[in-house]
C-alpha cells in the first residue's frame, strides 16, 4: 500500500478514522521529538510538548487548510509551544548560586554533575558533538531557531519562513549570521566545515 499524503490522513481522521492519526503521529514522532528536544534540551519537556502539539492537531483539524502543507502547521504549533515553555521556565528559574538548604553550605550549582549533556551527546560519546551542540546553544534564539530547523529538521527556507512567520529574506539572513557564529565559535577545531 502507499504512503498516503498528509492532507489525505487528515480528511480520513475528520472522516472518522482514528488510525489516520495514530499514523500522522508516528510519522512526525521522532522528526518533531528531535527538533524539541534540541530546542529546550529536556527531554521530557520536549515529550511533553510533542505531546500537547497533537493534542491541538487533534482539537483543531477540522481548520487545517488542506492545501497548505502539514508539517508547515505541526512544527509551527510546536515551536509556538516550545517559545513558550521556555519564557515560562525563564520566569521561575532559581539561581544556581543560590543556598540549595540542607546543613552544608552549597550552592544548587555545586549539587549539579559539572558535565551535562543531552542524551544525544552521551550516547555518540563525540567531543566534536558536544562542541557543536554548545557553540548551537550559544546562538541567538532566532539564529538557533532557524539553524536547527534547517540543519536537523531539513525544511527548506520556505518552510522556516511560513514555520517561524519571519520573511524569507530575515530567514536567510538568519542562517548566514548562524552559521559565521558557529565558524568562529567553531574555528579551533582542525578539519570542521560547516
Amino acid at each position: 500500500m502507499a504512503k498516503q499524503s498528509d492532507p489525505r490522513l487528515i480528511e480520513r481522521f475528520l472522516d472518522g478514522e482514528i488510525a489516520a492519526f495514530e499514523e500522522l503521529v508516528r510519522r512526525y514522532e521522532g522528526p518533531l521529538v528531535h527538533f524539541l528536544m534540541r530546542y529546550v534540551r529536556d527531554p521530557m519537556l520536549a515529550e511533553e510538548l510533542f505531546q500537547e502539539t497533537f493534542v491541538r492537531v487533534y482539537k483543531k483539524a477540522a481548520s487545517f487548510d488542506l492545501d497548505r502543507h502539514f508539517k508547515t502547521w505541526l512544527y509551527t504549533i510546536a515551536l509556538n509551544l516550545a517559545r513558550t515553555a521556555i519564557r515560562r521556565r525563564r520566569t521561575r528559574e532559581i539561581s544556581l548560586e543560590a543556598d540549595y538548604g540542607g546543613e552544608k553550605e552549597t550552592s544548587l550549582r555545586e549539587t549539579l554533575p559539572a558535565d551535562i549533556h543531552s542524551p544525544e551527546d552521551l550516547a555518540a560519546g563525540s567531543e566534536l558533538a558536544r562542541e557543536i551542540e554548545k557553540a548551537v546553544q550559544s546562538l541567538t534564539e532566532k539564529q538557533r531557531e532557524v539553524f536547527i530547523l534547517y540543519q536537523y529538521d531539513g525544511c527548506s527556507y520556505e518552510e522556516i519562513s511560513k514555520i517561524t512567520k519571519r520573511p524569507p529574506g530575515t530567514v536567510k539572513s538568519q542562517m548566514h549570521y548562524a552559521i559565521k557564529e558557529l565558524r568562529r565559535k567553531l574555528e579551533h577545531i582542525k578539519n570542521y566545515e560547516l
